[in-house]
């Protein structure tokens, strides 16, 4: 039986700039993350 090769599909600067309004996104090599935000405003 041949692998079994998972495609994702590769997130653009557009799909960053989509993102709502107050939360937080990074775009590495394709892949759009969410980010946790700081304990708190001194971090």
């Amino acid at each position: 039986m041949p692998p079994v090769i998972a495609t994702a599909e590769m997130r653009t600067v557009e799909d960053y700039r989509a993102t709502p309004e107050g939360t937080r996104h990074q775009l590495v090599e394709g892949e759009l993350i969410l980010m946790a935000l700081a304990p708190n405003l001194y971090h």
